[in-house]
């Protein structure tokens, strides 16, 4: 392991920086928030994400001119910038092996459930109803509860991992799910053949649906709406809700780990109160992401930090810094870090895997 494949870049300190005025933004919100429903623990609240990320713990070897990272202060809050790419980039380290792992031998599709747009004062209600949807969908799909007419043994469902996404504009607020499901290998007939409303994109055309997808389409907008499913419904129906599927691909994880919503306006500009408050609300003490049958038994939601390599060659490198001299105790904000690197007066490293979370600061998609 060279110095350079543990270090720490000042792009992305840079970057935690630029996030520090979002926090700055939420902590305000959080503070309104306590005044508006008299809540004096979300003042607590408002000060941790304040301070979030601003204060960085180090092993500093002053000779050598090296800080190890040992931690960093995280108040692992939904609505904090730099805990969401934390915490998506530990779940894509942690979580990607299990889902390849699971598709050894089996077929995994990444599907996406849609609903229309709607208000701010039914997000709650309707994010209840994708939720309770999404299980009575799982428990048809393993045969627990049977269509008359209608049959899924076929498809051999295997297990389920899904994930609440929000995006919004205005008082427009737009919640879907993106989930990765295991079937047995070669049961889902993915021939396109089905064209629908959904098929087109501002007019163009995009894609045709399989009769697995429409089926799900049709499924979805009657689970969504309180339709008792029968066979008659699902024939009645022109078209459903908005739903595809996929072969997974790398980009499908990317999907499925993102947070359950961006700070941003859709494009549009830094959230306001009202839209903070009406995703605090309707997400308050959610579970965004959830596994069923082979991926049940994994605390998807777990919001550790990224893992600590193992590799022995890190610790050869602490060992010769050690040598030379002993480390000293260190806490600095991230102002002070960043002018110290732009100066090159010293270098950072870190135990941690901070790999990955790079990878993720680059994708930085929107």
């Amino acid at each position: 392991m060279q110095l350079n494949d543990i270090t720490v870049g000042y792009s992305q300190v840079r970057k935690t920086f630029d996030r520090l005025a979002i926090n700055e933004a939420v902590s305000g919100y959080y503070e309104q928030l306590a005044y508006d429903d008299g809540k004096e623990l979300l003042l607590d609240i408002s000060e941790r994400v304040r301070i979030c990320n601003n204060y960085w713990f180090f092993d500093t070897y002053r000779k050598a001119k090296i800080k190890d990272l040992k931690s960093i202060n995280r108040c692992k809050n939904k609505f904090c910038g730099n805990c969401q790419k934390a915490i998506q980039a530990s779940r894509l380290y942690n979580f990607s092996p299990v889902i390849e792992s699971a598709g050894t031998g089996a077929d995994l599709f990444h599907i996406v459930f849609t609903i229309p747009n709607m208000p701010g004062a039914e997000l709650k209600d309707f994010i209840n109803r994708q939720f309770v949807a999404f299980k009575r969908l799982v428990q048809y799909l393993r045969n627990e509860i049977k269509i008359k007419g209608l049959g899924f043994k076929s498809y051999g469902y295997l297990g389920a991992v899904r994930n609440l996404e929000v995006t919004y504009r205005e008082d427009s607020f737009h919640p879907h799910l993106h989930c990765i499901f295991c079937f047995k290998r070669g049961s889902i007939d993915t021939e396109q053949k089905h064209i629908n409303d959904y098929s087109y994109n501002r007019g163009k055309f995009e894609r045709s649906f399989s009769d697995f997808e429409i089926l799900l389409q049709k499924i979805w907008y009657l689970l969504i709406n309180k339709i008792r499913v029968t066979v008659e419904a699902i024939d009645g129906l022109e078209q459903g809700y908005s739903c595809y599927a996929e072969k997974v691909n790398p980009d499908s994880y990317y999907e499925l780990f993102k947070y359950a919503f961006k700070t941003s306006d859709e494009g549009h500009g830094f959230m306001n109160y009202e839209q903070f408050k009406t995703l605090y609300r309707a997400l308050y003490r959610r579970r965004c992401i959830q596994g069923y049958g082979c991926f049940y038994d994994y605390n998807w939601n777990s919001e550790d930090e990224i893992l600590e390599t193992t590799d022995e060659r890190y610790n050869e490198i602490i060992d010769r810094l050690m040598a030379e001299e002993l480390p000293v105790d260190e806490c600095l904000n991230v102002p002070t870090l960043l002018e110290g690197m732009s100066r090159q007066e010293f270098i950072i490293i870190s135990r941690k895997n901070i790999q990955r979370y790079l990878m993720e600061e680059e994708k930085d998609r929107a």
